[in-house]
Formats: C-alpha cells, sequence, structure tokens
C-alpha cells in the first residue's frame, strides 16, 4: 500500500509544470495592469508606462545588483 502512495506522490510531483522566471515575470506584470484596465485607452497607457518594463530590462538590473552584492 506504501508503494502505491510513494508512486502517485512521484508522478504528481513530477506531473507538476515548473514555470520560468520568464512567465512569473509576465504574471506578475499582469497583475500590476488589472487596476488600470477599466481606464481609457490613454489613461491606460499613461498608468502603465512607468510599470510596464520589458524582462530583458528587468532581468538585466537584477543581474546587476547581484553582482554588485
Amino acid at each position: 500500500m506504501e508503494h502505491w502512495i510513494v508512486v502517485t506522490l512521484t508522478v504528481c510531483l513530477f506531473s507538476i509544470p515548473g514555470c520560468s522566471d520568464r512567465q512569473i515575470y509576465a504574471a506578475i506584470q499582469k497583475n500590476r495592469r488589472l487596476p488600470f484596465e477599466n481606464r481609457s485607452q490613454p489613461q491606460y497607457e499613461v498608468c502603465i508606462k512607468d510599470r510596464d518594463v520589458p524582462y530583458e530590462d528587468y532581468k538585466k538590473a537584477q543581474d546587476k545588483s547581484v553582482e554588485q552584492q
């Protein structure tokens, strides 16, 4: 009986898809935009302009920060 529990848990563990840094960053960015979605397009663009940083720029800043520590 315990054997089947271990096998089931192992299969479940390996079947959970991993998230890449890029996917996590995209999800965070999407959540940051939610409060502004009800605004008109020009207002929306102004509101997210400073918050919408491309992943590559974010990654460079993060790597630089790690190097400085």
